[in-house]
């Protein structure tokens, strides 16, 4: 992560372990969260009880959303489009670096309906990060 800070604000600093990475190793992906581990644990009442509205609502963004956590945290108020047929958001380079081609899409928000929007305090009653 230095090395890509480093790079893109032009710091020009000489790091202790240079171009030094783990590439050409064996690929290894995570298995995934089982639907009804996810429903039991993380969506169960209370479960998120102890978070503040914020961090609520990007975790189920996360969850029903299928973002990372990075994307929500990014989210920008120009992409998200509520005068359409299905209201959406979109993920974007905003200043950043996308993970991969694939990363920019387009999420509906429709995914987050399941959960009384009086439940997540408004971003006027959140404050400042």
């Amino acid at each position: 992560m230095l090395k890509t800070v480093n790079t893109m604000q032009r710091l020009g600093l000489t790091l202790p372990l240079g171009e030094t990475s783990f590439r050409g190793g064996e690929a290894w992906t995570r298995p995934p969260f089982s639907e009804e581990w996810i429903r039991t644990r993380m969506l169960a009442p209370g479960a998120l009880g102890g978070l503040n509205g914020r961090v609520c609502a990007l975790m189920l963004g996360m969850i029903k959303g299928g973002y990372r956590s990075s994307e929500g945290a990014a989210l920008m108020v120009d992409t998200i489009r509520l005068d359409c047929d299905v209201p959406n958001f979109s993920i974007e380079p905003e200043g950043r670096r996308l993970k991969s081609r694939y990363a920019r899409r387009m999420i509906p928000l429709t995914l987050c309906r399941s959960r009384p929007s009086s439940s997540i305090p408004k971003a006027s009653a959140i404050g400042p990060p």
